[in-house]
């Protein structure tokens, strides 16, 4: 996709969260601000796109969600994939935690709980032989990880 049809895509989300707020839209909202941190922040600045503020937003909307929703680990992951994307890995180590708790069976959950013991300098808590019946979520984003930069 495009900068503007991801643009478009936050756009209607965003509508779409004012009128159910419980809904998809946040999940879309967030994949959306996901998808712009891949995009080189000059050609952001240029389209006049302030990534740090729509990150700010979609944790809102989450952390909004959770108080509807305490057991929400879709929720849970994302607001810690924005938090370990941003270098807050600390953080976002314990919302992973909190979500594989929840909800075990989802692939990308576990992969970002060893993303982020990887950048701790820690041996990964989710290594080993995967349990079965893992899945990937259809809205649990994956934390950015390059082990090349390491």
């Amino acid at each position: 996709m495009t900068l503007f049809e991801h643009l478009a895509a936050l756009a209607e989300a965003r509508k779409s969260l004012a009128e159910n707020p419980d809904g998809s839209a946040a999940h879309r909202f967030a994949a959306s601000v996901d998808a712009l941190g891949y995009f080189d922040e000059s050609v952001l600045a240029r389209a006049k796109v302030r990534h740090a503020a729509l990150i700010r937003e979609a944790v809102a909307i989450y952390e909004a969600r959770l108080a509807r929703h305490p057991r929400d680990a879709v929720a849970m992951n994302n607001i810690g994939v924005f938090r370990c994307n941003s270098g807050k890995t600390a953080e976002a180590r314990r919302w992973f935690a909190r979500a594989l708790r929840l909800d075990s069976t989802d692939a990308h959950i576990r992969e970002n709980l060893g993303i982020a013991d990887i950048l701790l300098g820690k041996a990964p808590e989710s290594r080993g032989a995967a349990p079965r019946g893992l899945k990937r979520g259809k809205w649990t984003l994956l934390a950015y990880f390059d082990p090349h930069g390491m």
